[in-house]
């Protein structure tokens, strides 16, 4: 099984990750499947790619790092941290990203338009608001879909990619941190919103779809007070020094993260 997230491959690529799984069947147990993560990182000029062990319910229960050409426990050692953060963190990227990128703009753009035909001011505290998260998410849909292409076209991974897919999950981590701000703080303005729209006769103009958006909204609350308590405080008084912070924090994780991945190594063996 080759991971490749549905993307197309290389055909060296694809006879490497061949090979590979193929090894990596040495250290296979009974029922497990055999994943091969699609972007290796090169040393000495060899290939070392990411593979994981899964069982039936596929949960990972163990992993390895191999390459086509012959294996030094050195030279993974080497390339381990770049090699399984980046993959833990494309991976991370994706299953955290895609949902809100793919957020319908109407949620945003239909009560926004409706309102800039409305000469009512009772609408124009909640107006910005939508304004807002209607900036942010557009901001998480860029960023989002140069980084998705950057990634796709990725083929061997080097510490350049890494740092750069590190500062960008930081900077979408703020843009939700924002997004979640508004969503929790600012619900009172949104429900208030949401009355006086009826009032005034918008409300009904808008599909049902756009409509449930702010229903659910402020009905989750709750949900999303959790969600936001789960997040490390911003620290910092400039944007630059809170992405500072953010990148310490998150290079601080990815240490730990890396060091439990080698826990689980069956090749090489955990140092």
């Amino acid at each position: 099984m080759i991971s490749d997230r549905g993307n197309s491959i290389l055909p060296i690529q694809k006879e490497e990750t061949l090979l590979v799984e193929k090894k990596a069947k040495k250290y296979k147990k009974l029922f497990e499947k055999v994943a091969v993560n699609r972007n290796p990182v090169a040393i000495n000029g060899k290939n070392y790619y990411q593979i994981v062990y899964m069982n039936r319910q596929g949960e990972t229960k163990g992993g390895a790092i191999i390459s086509p050409k012959e294996e030094v426990e050195s030279e993974v050692h080497d390339i381990h941290f770049t090699l399984s953060v980046y993959n833990a963190l494309i991976l991370s990227f994706y299953d955290g990203g895609i949902e809100r990128a793919n957020v319908p703009d109407k949620y945003f753009t239909l009560p926004l338009r409706m309102m800039e035909e409305s000469s009512s001011t009772e609408l124009e505290e909640g107006k910005e608001k939508i304004a807002r998260l209607y900036e942010l998410h557009l901001e998480h849909k860029r960023v989002f879909q140069e980084t998705l292409a950057r990634m796709r076209s990725t083929f061997v991974v080097t510490a350049s990619d890494l740092k750069y897919v590190m500062e960008t999950a930081a900077a979408l981590d703020l843009v939700h941190f924002e997004m979640l701000e508004i969503m929790t703080r600012d619900i009172p303005v949104i429900k208030d919103w949401v009355e006086r729209m009826k009032l005034s006769g918008l409300w009904k103009q808008l599909d049902r779809e756009t409509q449930r958006f702010y229903e659910y909204m402020i009905k989750d609350i709750h949900v999303t007070k959790k969600n936001l308590s789960t997040k490390p405080p911003l620290v910092g008084s400039t944007k630059e020094e809170v992405m500072a912070n953010k990148l310490k924090v998150s290079w601080e994780h990815n240490e730990k993260m890396e060091k439990n991945y080698r826990k689980r190594l069956r090749w090489p063996k955990p140092w």
